[in-house]
C-alpha cells in the first residue's frame, strides 16, 4: 500500500533537502576547478549516497507493506529522482570531455543503484 500523504510529503521534503546538499557539494567543487577525477568520483559517490538514502527512506515510508502498489510507487520515485539527480549533476559541468565522463560515470551508477533497489523490493516480497 502507497504511504499516506503526510508521510508520502515527509520522505520526499527529506529527499529533496539531501538532493540540494548533494548538487550544492558538486557545484562547489566545480567552481572550485576541481581536479576532473575530483568531480567525476564526487560525482558518483554522491550519487551513491542518495540512492542508499532514497532505498531507506522510501521502503520506510512504505512501512514494510510491500505488495505491487507499494512497490510501483517505491520504483517510481527512486527512478525519478535517481535521474533528476543525475541530469542535475552532470548539467552543473560546462567542459564538454568532462561532463561526458561525467554522466557516464553516472549512468553506471545509476544502474548500479536500480538494481540494487531490485533486490530489495524482492527480498521484501518474500519477507
Amino acid at each position: 500500500m502507497r504511504p499516506d500523504k503526510r508521510t508520502e510529503r515527509h520522505a520526499l521534503v527529506e529527499l529533496d533537502r539531501v538532493r540540494a546538499e548533494i548538487i550544492a557539494g558538486v557545484a562547489a567543487k566545480c567552481a572550485a576547478h576541481a581536479e576532473p577525477s575530483a568531480i567525476i568520483d564526487a560525482a558518483g559517490s554522491e550519487l551513491e549516497r542518495y540512492a542508499a538514502q532514497m532505498r531507506e527512506t522510501l521502503t520506510q515510508a512504505v512501512d514494510g507493506a510491500l505488495d505491487e502498489q507499494a512497490g510501483e510507487w517505491v520504483r517510481q520515485r527512486y527512478h525519478e529522482r535517481l535521474a533528476s539527480l543525475g541530469a542535475a549533476v552532470r548539467d552543473l559541468i560546462g567542459e564538454s570531455a568532462l561532463r561526458h565522463t561525467v554522466a557516464q560515470a553516472l549512468q553506471l551508477k545509476m544502474l548500479e543503484a536500480e538494481l540494487a533497489l531490485g533486490d530489495i523490493l524482492e527480498l521484501q516480497k518474500l519477507a
